[in-house]
């Protein structure tokens, strides 16, 4: 996985979209959009390389089919480098060798950004775009995602941000859980380690499964999965749980392979004030600059800001497109699902649909 603080604007007729996003490589400007109705000119992606795991990492093709130039919506990759990992700069460079003309560095110049330093991306933004962030743990998304956002922020523009509708991201997980988008999947016990036996401690004991999660056909065992624990919150076990999250991609790993994605997709849903993660979402620049970014109270991270302060201080809502679908990978308090394989089930999903397998 490379970790990338991706953005990706697009300009057409005098408007301009960024993309800021983590993403698995070889999802970056992997998405569809070309058969999607052109309301904007091309799109430009700017990322920042953070910490990654130990994946293998493929370079981003087909990028092409989604340029502007060639009916698509993409125009730019901008890459704001956060690492001192070598691979992963290494990695960051052979990509904009393998197109510079699409491909960019932007670099910030101090100490890695963390939380309350990432308001220096906000101040790099450039007037009269559109952007579309993109967390460097976003693993999946559907083909029409990036069109969709960025037509309903155009459409609605007294809309702050509008985000997409994100597996694992709470408190969406609630509603995917009471839509039916869930099933029930339980750990593969005959992968359990035998820690204890093998000297670990008790609390060694309890960590996660290794290896692969099995279905279970009775859709009424539910209730007895970790997912029957998910409330319509932004903390807690919905945020905490690596289990949850789990379930959660198996889930769509399933959806996905029986073409059942419209289980996830509701109207556009207002958070009123209420929290929403900012993952993956679409935001004009004027609307993010004309709050003088530095300015920003320097106890608040990007995410209090552009999810409740400033919508609060702008009377300006943040919208979910709720058709525009994506896959949130994990927070940090579920670092137990690096020992599933999902990362596995993703990469094979995107070597079969997006990415040609390595040589």
């Amino acid at each position: 996985m490379v970790g990338a603080m991706s953005a990706v604007w697009v300009s057409r007729k005098g408007a301009t979209i960024f993309i800021a996003s983590y993403v698995l490589a070889c999802f970056i400007l992997s998405t569809e959009l070309l058969y999607f109705p052109h309301h904007v000119d091309s799109v430009q992606i700017w990322s920042q390389d953070t910490a990654t795991a130990d994946a293998v990492l493929r370079k981003p093709v087909n990028t092409t089919r989604n340029l502007h130039a060639n009916g698509g919506w993409l125009d730019e990759v901008l890459w704001v480098a956060n690492t001192d990992n070598k691979d992963d700069l290494r990695y960051l460079d052979d990509i904009i060798k393998s197109n510079p003309t699409v491909h960019r560095k932007l670099e910030i110049p101090g100490e890695k950004l963390w939380v309350y330093s990432y308001y220096k991306i906000w101040q790099r933004l450039e007037r009269g775009k559109y952007y579309v962030k993109i967390d460097d743990d976003i693993v999946w998304m559907a083909d029409d995602a990036i069109p969709r956002l960025v037509t309903q922020k155009m459409k609605h523009s007294t809309d702050l941000v509008v985000s997409a509708n994100i597996i694992n991201n709470p408190p969406l997980g609630f509603l995917h859980y009471h839509m039916g988008a869930l099933h029930p999947y339980f750990p593969d016990t005959s992968t359990l380690v035998d820690l204890k036996n093998a000297g670990h401690t008790l609390e060694a004991v309890i960590l996660p499964y290794l290896g692969r999660w099995l279905r279970v056909k009775e859709e009424n065992m539910m209730s007895q999965t970790p997912a029957a624990e998910l409330k319509y919150e932004v903390w807690g076990t919905s945020y905490e749980s690596w289990a949850i999250a789990a379930q959660v991609h198996y889930s769509l790993l399933e959806n996905i392979e029986k073409n059942e994605l419209e289980l996830y997709k509701f109207r556009a849903w207002t958070m009123h004030g209420d929290r929403i993660r900012i993952n993956f979402m679409c935001f004009y620049a004027d609307d993010i600059l004309d709050t003088d970014v530095a300015s920003w109270p320097k106890d608040k991270g990007d995410e209090d800001m552009i999810a409740l302060e400033l919508p609060m201080r702008l009377n300006r809502s943040v919208t979910i497109e709720g058709k525009a679908l994506g896959a949130h990978f994990q927070y940090s308090d579920q670092g137990y699902l690096a020992d599933t394989d999902l990362l596995a089930r993703y990469q094979s999903l995107a070597n079969e649909r997006a990415c040609r397998p390595s040589v």
